[in-house]
């Protein structure tokens, strides 16, 4: 894309994903027909090869001293982002302490 216009070999490929998108997201009354219109059109960046799926990205080893165990949990949002309620300790937490925290929640 350049200066707002797509240009370059992929520019079919791209604009026939982005009405997929457009008709996909008009479509409001039938959730099965809206899910397969979103489906198609994401199926038309992996056959063009626009998008190649590798994986999913996995965090990166952290050494800290805050015991992310004592802090606030809930089962959806960004509840283990909020510092509330954590210590941090005088030392590093080991593997064996974090493996220790996690097995007795």
């Amino acid at each position: 894309m350049e200066d707002g216009y797509i240009t370059g070999e992929t520019a079919d490929a791209v604009l026939n994903y982005m009405n997929a998108i457009e008709e996909a997201t008009a479509i409001t009354e039938d959730i099965d027909a809206r899910y397969d219109a979103f489906a198609n059109a994401e199926a038309s960046l992996i056959n063009n090869a626009l998008v190649v799926p590798m994986g999913m990205s996995v965090p990166n080893y952290l050494a800290t001293r805050l015991n992310y165990w004592e802090g606030q949990y809930a089962s959806t949002g960004f509840s283990n982002k909020r510092l509330k309620g954590i210590h941090v300790l005088d030392h590093y937490v080991s593997m064996a302490e974090y493996e220790a925290n996690r097995d007795a929640r």
